[in-house]
């Protein structure tokens, strides 16, 4: 039978659109939209890892996917593109085919600082991406070598301050170069800044003396509090933690901080013109995981506040915070590069 048998044989009404999709897919032709975006997923999704592997937002993304896996009942598998403090993997989501097939972890280290450190990027950092969703606040954690005469923020502070210029603090990272900043002008304080490629570096540091303190992520804290091998002197966050609530917040000392400074948050996105049903399949199912319990379960382990905010207010964060992160680049006279 002809194309045009076929068409005349069925007869369908003009105002019937269910029996033209009918029509259209015994034929093997696409409505336009629609059964692409039912058929998603019918593949593998991959994330995009800006950060080494093993990292703390590697360890809790690959977590995060597992679930993300089951809500789209395809497998998500993760691919770790370091390097460039991020600007490998962030270039590569951003040319990718936005077909929802490639989605990406983002974060203030990469969206909000790559304007300040390069001359030119490959990427808009908000007009880019699709912004999914909000996926966790990491607070950092003011930490100190056991051996340092002191046992509270307070002590810190007078011991800094009766020293200038001796005691040294260790940065690994976009975020905590700021925060190493940002507490050095609230505290009015001098110190020796000293750069590091990776947290471990500055732990393995502070543990052989040669580093006095720094701000690290809350789980790494947290271990080595514990163990007593670094003292915990203070947390980044608004409010105090549950697990430690002897350990003060930063605020409580130091009021004329700027709290966001202390702050890493991650994020979801997917390429610019990834198609809005597809975009709004992926946010509905990261809301559904972020409220499970034993998501719940796994971030309260790290000191890490599980959230999930929709997308559509990251690109005005974006947007704020890169003209903060641009005004402190300026201040502590960072070229970009």
């Amino acid at each position: 039978m002809s194309l045009n048998e076929l068409n005349e044989s069925q007869s369908v009404p003009s105002g019937d659109i269910g029996r033209r999709a009918l029509l259209s897919a015994a034929l093997g032709l696409a409505v336009p939209g629609a059964l692409s975006q039912e058929a998603y997923p019918n593949r593998l999704v991959k994330l995009i890892m800006p950060t080494p592997a093993g990292s703390t937002s590697d360890v809790l993304m690959r977590f995060v996917m597992q679930h993300l896996a089951e809500e789209l009942r395809q497998p998500v598998i993760v691919e770790n593109v370091a390097g460039a403090n991020g600007l490998l993997g962030t270039q590569r989501l951003a040319r990718s085919a936005p077909d929802g097939y490639v989605i990406g972890m983002t974060s203030n280290g990469f969206q909000v600082a790559a304007p300040s450190l390069y001359k030119k990027l490959d990427f808009d950092p908000v007009k880019s991406f699709e912004h999914l969703c909000m996926v966790f606040y990491a607070p950092l954690t003011l930490v100190a070598r056991p051996q340092l005469p002191i046992d509270s923020l307070a002590d810190l502070l007078r011991y800094v301050r009766a020293n200038p210029g001796k005691l040294s603090a260790g940065w690994f990272t976009n975020n905590t170069q700021r925060c190493v900043a940002e507490f050095k002008r609230a505290a009015k304080l001098e110190f020796l800044g000293v750069p590091y490629k990776t947290a471990s570096q500055v732990i393995l540091d502070l543990k052989g003396e040669r580093l006095d303190f720094a701000f690290i992520n809350p789980d790494f804290a947290l271990v080595e509090s514990t163990s007593g091998t670094l003292k915990l002197l203070a947390i980044g966050s608004a409010s105090r933690w549950p697990m430690v609530p002897n350990v003060p917040t930063l605020l409580e000392q130091l009021p004329n901080l700027d709290q966001a400074a202390m702050i890493s948050w991650v994020g979801l996105a997917a390429p610019a013109g990834t198609p809005k049903p597809i975009a709004a399949r992926l946010e509905s199912a990261m809301q559904r995981v972020m409220v499970k319990p034993e998501i719940k379960e796994r971030f309260r382990q790290t000191g890490i506040d599980p959230v999930f905010e929709p997308g559509a207010g990251i690109p005005s964060r974006i947007q704020s915070e890169i003209q903060s992160f641009a005004a402190f680049a300026r201040d502590a006279g960072i070229e970009p590069q």
